[in-house]
């Protein structure tokens, strides 16, 4: 179904007004919401089509894990929009949003619009990292939680000792400030992560916030 929403998307204007049709009252709710999500993320239309698409989401959340979601979801939008500032901290605040419901890693990537090309650096997510503290147990949970490789990964070896290595490489870092792991962690984790994507969107993996 995304592949559906993507080639409809790059067919112009006229096939995006279209798709956007999806939006009215009049189509099942499962529709609208599938539609909503993709309207936002791919298609460049009106603010009136934006604004509907996000009383769309913000109508139909189910429960509170769904609504949770959608605001992680939405929240990773708006920063696309915004300034480099604003995609920093949404990244920052990636394990936080993906423990929230039921989006992927890759699905909140794609919507912030996260390439390996943006270079985001350690230190700009130190500077995050330090304004929320509480972060730094997010990106540590996260670290325990992955079950893939490659992939990288974060541990406190010993009280203030903490390394940062990668499985299969067997690469290690070592740090003593838990901060300066933590975004070293981040950027590396996030890394990988989006050269994963490729070139065009990958099907969503998980969840059904992404109606998909």
């Amino acid at each position: 179904m995304r592949a559906v929403a993507e080639e409809l998307s790059e067919r112009g204007r006229d096939a995006q007004e279209a798709f956007a049709g999806l939006l009215s009252d009049r189509e099942p709710l499962p529709t609208q919401r599938w539609a909503a999500f993709h309207v936002l993320e791919m298609c460049s239309l009106s603010v009136d089509v934006e604004a509907n698409a996000l009383r769309v989401i913000e109508d139909s959340s189910i429960d509170s894990i769904e609504r949770a979601s959608d605001r992680a979801w939405l929240r990773c939008w708006r920063a696309s929009r915004g300034s480099r500032g604003d995609v920093v901290r949404e990244l920052c605040r990636f394990p936080e949003n993906w423990r929230s419901g039921e989006w992927s890693m890759l699905d909140l990537l794609r919507v912030t619009g996260y390439e390996p090309t943006m270079k985001l650096t350690a230190t700009e997510v130190k500077k995050h990292l330090r304004d929320e503290p509480a972060l730094v147990q997010e990106w540590l949970g996260y670290s325990q939680d992955q079950r893939c490789t490659p992939a990288w990964y974060i541990m406190e070896c010993s009280p203030g000792r903490f390394e940062v290595g990668q499985v299969p490489s067997g690469e290690q870092l070592w740090f003593t400030d838990p901060v300066e792991a933590v975004a070293e962690f981040a950027v590396r984790t996030l890394d990988l992560s989006g050269r994963s994507l490729g070139n065009k969107p990958q099907q969503p993996t998980t969840g059904t916030g992404n109606m998909s």
